[in-house]
């Protein structure tokens, strides 16, 4: 008896001793239209994803532009596509009938159209603690600095797991869940590309008034089938970030009370006692309010997968025309020298290959007060206008 009581006295000693206040500049993202009393919104953030970093000296560097209220970021590329024309022979000189197409490489760019990436966003508020106050944190919780933060405050630690990477709410508790992507250098704007592109072209046949054979070979014979290949070349996705030290708390205590109505809280392991996986915004890749943004709006793709993370994948659609130059043939056209490739242009139109766009990132569970459940939430209204919306386009 009297060793359970010495071990609930240390117990009791340890919780009391190791709650301590919500460090200066913590930031996290919060289920309603404003920031609470003690906190206020972090601007810079506005409109990007949040990269976190180890480094303080890289934290509030951005790249790309703010996104709009609910925007889909689009993006382009350069597309080069190629293909070659058989030679075929015809028994006839050069000559002014130009309608046939010369043998050899054909080739055309064209800048493809404007597509999103395929990734699903939320949009939520980010605070800032503007004064250390009395809330508790409990071990795993963590959260954002604010740039002026030079190193983690005494108790917390950088999180190396998700150096050069964005944490995305998770489906499941245990731990984080990485994708294949390798992290972000510092301020990197990450490239992606859609190769073995294969476009089908529909050419024109024309025939000679003479026979095909020795001994002119420049003509191009006349396929069925003719595709051209190429790649649509390395380009941005134009997803904005913001890098911000990011550190974990370890303190030894699993209370995480008192923090503010709508506090959404991540943790590297498992919700705390009397918090909540926030299945709404599982999945999806949280972007700081924008200006004049409806807080909790669901906009992009589908909600990543909740078991291993699969990137969501984009194609895009190319239209243009390519030109099959002519050759001169002294002979008219008609019968019966047949089968080859008319000159002229021809329309290029289909799509890329699919590709995702490589965005770094981590699943790791998302918490909230269950008491919150009864409670107005921006991203519930979001989540079933998300719902209504997809419901109306399978009608």
């Amino acid at each position: 008896m009297t060793t359970q009581i010495c071990a609930s006295i240390f117990v009791a000693v340890v919780f009391a001793t190791t709650i301590s206040a919500l460090p200066h500049g913590f930031m996290t993202f919060f289920d309603r239209q404003n920031c609470p009393q003690g906190w206020e919104e972090y601007k810079s953030g506005r409109g990007r994803l949040i990269v976190s970093v180890t480094d303080a000296t890289n934290s509030g560097i951005t790249v790309g532009t703010p996104l709009a209220d609910r925007e889909d970021r689009t993006h382009s590329h350069r597309t080069s596509l190629s293909g070659n024309l058989p030679s075929q022979s015809i028994a006839g000189a050069g000559g002014g009938n130009t309608q046939g197409a010369q043998n050899g490489e054909v080739s055309t760019k064209i800048i493809s159209d404007e597509s999103p990436s395929g990734l699903p966003f939320t949009q939520l508020i980010l605070c800032r603690s503007t004064k250390g106050d009395n809330h508790s944190t409990a071990i795993g919780t963590f959260g954002f600095f604010d740039p002026s933060v030079d190193k983690c405050p005494s108790g917390w630690r950088a999180m190396r797991s998700l150096e050069g990477r964005v944490a995305v709410a998770g489906f499941n508790e245990g731990g984080g869940l990485p994708n294949n992507a390798p992290p972000f250098a510092s301020g990197e704007d990450r490239k992606h590309s859609h190769t073995n592109v294969v476009i089908p072209i529909q050419e024109n046949s024309v025939s000679y008034v003479g026979i095909d054979g020795c001994c002119n070979g420049s003509p191009s014979r006349h396929q069925n089938s003719f595709n051209v290949e190429g790649t649509a070349h390395e380009a941005s996705s134009q997803i904005p970030y913001i890098q911000l030290l990011t550190c974990g708390s370890e303190q030894a205590t699993f209370n995480l009370s008192g923090l503010p109505d709508g506090a959404l809280i991540f943790n590297e392991d498992v919700c705390p006692p009397g918090w909540e996986l926030a299945y709404e915004v599982a999945g999806r890749a949280l972007v700081a309010l924008p200006t004049n943004g409806q807080p909790g709006a669901f906009f992009g793709g589908n909600s990543l997968s909740p078991g291993d993370p699969v990137d969501p994948l984009h194609k895009h659609y190319i239209n243009g025309t390519i030109q099959f130059p002519a050759t001169g043939i002294e002979l008219a056209s008609g019968c019966c020298a047949g089968g080859y490739s008319g000159a002229g242009y021809f329309p290029v139109e289909g799509f890329s290959t699919q590709a995702d766009v490589d965005l770094p990132y981590t699943m790791f569970p998302m918490c909230r007060e269950k008491s919150a459940s009864k409670r107005d939430s921006v991203v519930r209204r979001g989540f079933v206008e998300l719902k209504q919306k997809r419901a109306r386009r399978n009608l």
